[in-house]
């Protein structure tokens, strides 16, 4: 099951706006259902949500660094680790927006669906089966 594609922006919209700290929640939390409420629906339409949902989780861990974690002592230049971040970043991006088309893709096709299950059972309707016919079989 999804979301809209509505409801997708305004809850893309909320996460960002409560990781990068624009919007304050009400209990002061970042939690999944802060970010529905800052969007403006239900948390169980949030919860459809659910690639957006675990986009939001690692988003706020790389934010708050895990306390056990220690920096590495790696042999990796500071340039060299810049450029793999910048590099992931972008392919990030490039994901994110392959997601967002494909997610539009989808949602044009269920609709599309819908529409010729209504012609069929509609145009199904309008034939009248003559005495001593069969019965249509659905094929034309």
């Amino acid at each position: 099951m999804t979301v809209s594609l509505h409801n997708r922006r305004k809850l893309e919209d909320a996460i960002d706006r409560l990781v990068d700290g624009s919007v304050r929640p009400p209990d002061g939390k970042r939690t999944w259902k802060n970010v529905a409420a800052i969007a403006g629906v239900s948390k169980a339409t949030a919860d459809r949500a659910v690639d957006l949902r675990e986009e939001f989780r690692r988003r706020i861990e790389e934010r708050v660094p895990a306390t056990t974690a220690r920096p590495g002592t790696g042999s990796r230049s500071r340039s060299d680790v810049d450029e793999e971040v910048a590099r992931l970043r972008h392919e990030s991006s490039e994901l994110k927006e392959s997601t967002r088309v494909m997610h539009s893709v989808i949602l044009a096709l269920v609709q599309e669906n819908q529409r010729l299950a209504r012609r069929r059972h509609r145009d199904d309707a309008d034939v009248v089966p003559l005495p001593g016919d069969s019965p249509p079989t659905g094929k034309r």
